[in-house]
């Protein structure tokens, strides 16, 4: 019989007709018995009648059919999900008591959910699907409500937002319960699906417990593998998750099991995935390694493994290394992990699936392997990946490698020479790419992190470039931070004064003073960035150090000490010892430093505090207590600091490397009260010239001494006249001067030293005379004590570049004047001198004169050898004045310029 003419009885005689219609869509397996339902409009007689029964048999036909015709094809289900009658059937669910009509709602959802889940949301299914889950409905039932949420769960996006906002988590969680095999398989199915969009919620919904007891307790291999994704996925994206999961007993054992032997692949692939995640834990590289799974993995990336599963064993491999000890990895070169990932980067191409990962892995080993890897041909392979026929990824990864080579100055001329300009090309040409920017900034961060003039030479000429990417990349601004910082730190001060040309010091405040990224690391970066470029320029506009940034420094300085990392970044102390140091030396940031870092710079000099690992060498103990000398200028401490500071530095002096001791000696000379002026016995004793400079201008200091000697004068300088105690001398150098000359530069107003010979000699008020050497102009302390003083200019005779014709005449010029005046000066001191030891030989004659006269052999002999003394020094002080109105007369004789005298 004609099939056509039969669809069309069975629906003229619904609703009796129903169940004839359905034997003859279920019985006929040609598309064409749908196709003739469609045409004679059979969605409208099923709907028709499913309006208006009440009979649960003829109900249940009818769903019947129309999952029939849904199951037929995507557009017969398209027209039942359009199909305004659709909403009203649905709600049959909530109006009939019949379980099997209840199961019909549910499974046509379970059925149109497969593909038009996202629909479906808009009819409120997951009410129905909520209720459908429990375990009263029937299994048929619970099965279709949980198919129907996995169907509609794999819709990413807003179908995950709406499941989550309508709460579906907790009748999911009730059938992690369930004894039926299915509903655990599609449960689990909508949790791992749920997982990548929420993993933090179902963390919170004791996801994880129910699953490890799944993967550990079920015996249905499908249960497993469904329970291992969900871990799997909560594992990537909760670390609350994955932090429960590690700390569970025998979880990390039952997963690394189910990975080493299953023969399932899903599962396999699941606990890989697991065992990956659980790798960026803390302590769980070795927990994992301990089981086993190294070799495993080993194994499972050759060749006649599944491709999935290669490439998943490989990121394992690859992540135990990350962040490992040295024996973490040097178990994986044992087990053979490190060559079969050189096997691969030897040959393969950009498709193959372990290139990343192998490439990943062998990055990580150049931490304790850069030199044995550099022998394998590593820097070559690494060179070679970063090519332009490459994927961004791949290049990135490569790029990562050469960072690792050269990391904290390791191999780093050898991959400056071998890889700089393919570096510097990838970055310019690339800065779209975030990857690649952030890669190869980070390759240039370490090969800063030099003292080599060469180098960092060769980051001056590229400084347009560097200053180009930090403004047009911002994936750029951390490695750019550290570039700009390494550059600052290491480089020359002509390297210094091109960035503050190029502007680099302005880009730094401004990422300092980002309110977006409060507390951030970068802020920190860029303030020690502008301590290297400003920090010792007095009122610098872009110097605003507050107290939280300083409280930074701090933090990120105990980090150092104790070798951990700040805010997930390492540092060493010198790197942050010296922008402080920088900073202490400005005036307006001494009180600042002095509030927030003093308790920290005096743990590092004191010999009972042993709480850090790092800061007792030489270089941090100096810089420390160069700091603590510089702020000691003009700070004042509180009494218990005070105390601890005196005992400290007093330790030092005596026990502390040579200078180290220098330092401490400084900053208790700045503590100890010292005289206001000369005394007349000091004044008496003036007889020198004093010259004060910084060793940067050694050479001129030595000639400014030979034209004083030239003159006839006795000449103070350091070079050759520090005997014993270095303070002890220059302080009785000062007290003795008749004149101090002092040369300027920036060196002089940044040393602690200088500083200190300075205000010393001013507090005693001695004759001073400044001397300008180049374009240096005096500000903070030393421009206030230079006050409105003329100075000399000698910058034309200490020009290199000028011919000796020019540099004489220029010569000749400034001494003239400048002799002039220290003739002018020494004159008046000499007056000084001999009103002062006329004076003492008064006083000398009337207590003798005065004295009783008695026989000298009833005097005791204490008495004796005073009266003695008294008369030594009377022929001593006869014998100066007659000296000094000797050099008087020979001064008076002189013309008034400097002739004569030169």
């Amino acid at each position: 019989m004609a099939l056509r003419p039969l669809i069309q009885k069975a629906l003229s005689n619904c609703p009796d007709g129903i169940s004839q219609l359905g034997e003859l869509l279920s019985n006929r397996a040609a598309d064409d018995s749908y196709a003739v339902f469609m045409s004679l409009q059979g969605i409208d007689v099923i709907f028709n009648t499913l309006q208006g029964q009440n009979d649960d048999l003829t109900l249940e036909a009818a769903l019947k059919v129309l999952e029939e015709v849904a199951r037929n094809n995507d557009d017969n289900a398209q027209a039942i999900v359009n199909h305004s009658a659709l909403s009203s059937t649905l709600q049959l669910f909530d109006r009939t008591r019949s379980p099997s009509v209840k199961q019909g709602v549910v499974i046509l959802i379970a059925i149109l959910a497969e593909t038009r889940g996202k629909e479906l949301l808009q009819l409120n299914v997951l009410e129905y699907l909520k209720v459908a889950l429990v375990p009263t409905q029937t299994t048929a039932c619970r099965q279709a409500a949980a198919s129907s949420l996995w169907h509609i769960s794999a819709g990413e996006g807003e179908p995950m937002k709406v499941m989550m906002q309508q709460d579906v988590l907790p009748p999911l969680i009730t059938c992690l319960h369930d004894a039926d095999s299915l509903v655990l398989q599609r449960a689990l199915g909508c949790l791992a699906n749920l997982a990548l969009f929420d993993a933090v919620l179902l963390t919170h919904k004791h996801c994880v417990p129910a699953c490890a007891t799944l993967l550990h307790q079920s015996k249905d291999i499908d249960v497993q593998a469904e329970a291992a994704a969900v871990l799997w996925n909560l594992a990537g994206r909760s670390p609350k998750a994955a932090q429960e999961l590690l700390a569970r007993d025998q979880a990390i054992a039952v997963i690394c099991q189910h990975l080493i032997n299953t023969p399932d692949l899903r599962l396999r692939r699941s606990c890989l995935g697991i065992v990956a995640n659980l790798n960026n834990l803390p302590g769980a590289s070795a927990a994992i390694m301990a089981e086993g799974v190294g070799p495993a993995c080993v194994r499972f990336c050759s060749p006649d493994n599944e491709k999935e599963i290669r490439e998943s064993a490989m990121v394992v491999l690859w992540l135990s290394t990350t962040g490992g000890t040295k024996d973490s990895q040097e178990h994986i070169a044992r087990i053979g992990a490190l060559d079969v990932a050189m096997d691969v980067i030897k040959t393969a191409d950009e498709t193959h699936p372990l290139l990343l990962p192998a490439l990943g892995l062998i990055e990580n080993m150049t931490v304790h392997f850069s030199k044995p890897l550099l022998g394998y041909g590593v820097l070559e392979r690494f060179n070679h990946y970063m090519g332009s026929s490459f994927p961004d990824e791949i290049r990135a990864r490569a790029a990562m490698g050469l960072r690792g080579i050269a990391f904290l100055g390791h191999n780093l001329e050898t991959v400056f020479d071998a890889s700089r300009e393919l570096v510097i090309e990838t970055l310019k040409s690339n800065l779209e790419s975030d990857d690649l920017v952030n890669s190869c900034s980070s390759v240039l961060a370490n090969l800063c992190f030099t003292k080599n003039q060469r180098i960092l030479a060769w980051f001056q000429d590229i400084l347009p470039d560097l200053v180009e990417t930090y403004d047009s990349a911002p994936a750029s601004h951390f490695a750019m931070l550290v570039v700009f910082f390494n550059m600052a730190l290491y480089g020359s001060d002509d390297t210094r004064a091109t960035m503050r040309d190029a502007g680099v010091h302005t880009r730094l405040h401004s990422q300092m003073m980002d309110a977006r990224s409060k507390d951030d690391p970068m802020q920190l970066q860029a303030a020690c960035g502008i301590a290297m470029l400003v920090g010792h320029i007095e009122s610098h506009p872009s110097l605003k150090i507050d107290a939280r940034i300083m409280t930074m420094f701090r933090d990120a300085l105990e980090c150092a000490l104790k070798e951990e990392p700040y805010k997930s970044v390492n540092s060493v102390p010198e790197a942050l010892l010296k922008p402080l140091q920088r900073l202490a030396v400005n005036d307006d940031n001494k009180r600042i430093v002095a509030d927030v870092c003093t308790d920290i710079l005096l743990n590092i000099l004191d010999p009972k505090y042993t709480e850090y690992s790092k800061g007792s060498d030489e270089e941090s103990q100096t810089l420390a207590a160069e700091i603590l000398a510089a702020v000691l200028f003009s700070t004042s401490l509180d009494k218990h600091r005070l105390e601890r500071v005196k005992t400290i530095l007093q330790h030092l002096q005596q026990a502390g490397s040579e200078p180290v001791k220098e330092q401490a000696a400084l900053a208790l000379f700045n503590l100890t009260e010292k005289p206001k002026s000369s005394s007349e016995a000091d004044l008496a004793k003036s007889k020198h010239v004093m010259i004060s400079y910084n060793w940067t201008h050694q050479a001129f200091a030595l000639k400014v001494k030979a034209w004083m000697e030239k003159a006839g004068y006795s000449v103070w300088i350091d070079v050759d006249q520090m005997q014993g105690s270095i303070l002890e001398a220059m302080s009785h150098a000062i007290e003795g001067a008749g004149l101090v000359i002092f040369i300027l530069s920036e060196q002089y107003k940044e040393s602690n030293a200088c500083r200190t010979e300075a205000e010393y000699a001013y507090r005693l008020k001695k004759p001073m005379v400044p001397v300008k050497v180049n374009d240096y102009t005096p500000t903070g302390w030393l421009g206030a004590l230079c006050g409105n003083k003329l100075y000399y200019d000698f910058r034309v005779t200490v020009a290199a570049d000028l011919p000796a014709d020019a540099i004489a005449q220029a010569d000749a010029e400034t001494k003239a004047g400048f002799m002039k005046e220290v003739t002018q000066y020494m004159k008046a001191e000499l007056k000084r001198r001999a009103t002062a030891l006329k004076s003492a030989s008064n006083a000398s004659t009337t207590a003798v004169d005065s004295a009783p006269a008695l026989a000298l052999g009833n005097v005791p002999t204490d008495v004796k050898t005073l009266l003695a003394q008294i008369q030594e020094q009377q022929a001593a002080l006869a014998t100066q004045q007659e000296d000094i109105l000797a050099r008087l007369q020979q001064l008076e004789g002189q013309k008034s310029g400097c002739c004569a005298i030169m």
